[in-house]
This record gives C-alpha cells, sequence and structure tokens, in this order.
C-alpha cells in the first residue's frame, strides 16, 4: 500500500464524523434532550462502521493479494487519522460551537434523575460524577476513544469476515 488509501479514507470518515457532529448540533440533536444527544451518537457509530467497510473494501481491491496483516495495518493507520480528526473535531465542538455542552449535559442528566424520585444527595452524587464525565478533557478523550475502539473493532472484524467468506 502507497498510504493514499489510508489517507483518502481516514480523512474521510474523520470528516464525515465531523461534519456529523456539527449537523446534528444544529439539527437540534444535540440540545433537546438526552435520548437525541444518544441517537446522534450512534448515528455517528454507524457511519463510522459503514466508512469503515468502505475503505477496508477500496484497500482490499487495491491490492488483492494483501494478507490480512497488511489489511490490519491499513486499518490501523486509517484509524489513526479517523482518531486525530475526532479529537480536534471535538476541540472545536466544546470551544466553538457548543460552549456550554457541559453544563447542558449536566443539567439534563440532573433533570432525570430528579424526575425519577432520587433524593437531593443521590442526584448531588451523580451531578458531580457527571461533571467530571462531561467536562473538556473527558469528552476529548471520549472521542478519541470511541474512534479508536470503533476503528479497531471494525478493521478486525472486516479481516476476520473477509478471512472467513473469501476462502
Amino acid at each position: 500500500m502507497t498510504g493514499k488509501i489510508e489517507l483518502k479514507w481516514g480523512a474521510f470518515i474523520g470528516g464525515a464524523n465531523l461534519a456529523w457532529l456539527y449537523a446534528a448540533f444544529y439539527l437540534g440533536m444535540r440540545d433537546n434532550g438526552l435520548g437525541l444527544i444518544q441517537l446522534s451518537a450512534l448515528i455517528g457509530a454507524v457511519i463510522s462502521v459503514i466508512g469503515y467497510f468502505l475503505a477496508l473494501r477500496a484497500v482490499h481491491r487495491a491490492a488483492p493479494e494483501a494478507t490480512s496483516i497488511e489489511n490490519m495495518r491499513s486499518g490501523v493507520v486509517i484509524c489513526g487519522i479517523t482518531t486525530s480528526i475526532a479529537v480536534l473535531a471535538q476541540v472545536g465542538y466544546l470551544r466553538l460551537i457548543h460552549p456550554e455542552y457541559t453544563n447542558y449535559i449536566v443539567d439534563e442528566i440532573a433533570r432525570h434523575y430528579e424526575s425519577s424520585g432520587q433524593s437531593k444527595e443521590v442526584v448531588a452524587e451523580i451531578v458531580e460524577g457527571a461533571q467530571k464525565t462531561y467536562g473538556f478533557h473527558s469528552c476529548l478523550l471520549q472521542a478519541g476513544l470511541g474512534a479508536f475502539l470503533t476503528g479497531i473493532i471494525s478493521t478486525f472484524l472486516f479481516v476476520a469476515l473477509r478471512i472467513r467468506f473469501c476462502r
């Protein structure tokens, strides 16, 4: 592999997820309740998985003689590019697009637990945990780990399915 395919697809998957993150906000999916935030995250994951399968199919078509290890390497390179873009996209999102995201999601979580009848003490503990979980650095870590794990798992599944069905 020359690396051009991996670069192209890593940028494409990362760009598609960046576009989805921002579009989901402007469509009202990131500031209209926890359910829509979860749905937008699921759609982002589906975009990534489809992107990886298309990318690895392109890698395989470009070099059908490549071994499974070489295909895994290509997937890891794509994953590295996508993960980098995911973290940068999250920085832009949290600093420029939706800087009040942490406060918003913590308030939504508090409302959810208050409406379910939890005591004020329990809600206070949950809010404290949510502030840590949805803080700036934690969100960057979650974006990076989510992109990385999605890429690695998608790559592994693609290669495993190729081994299983292409023999």
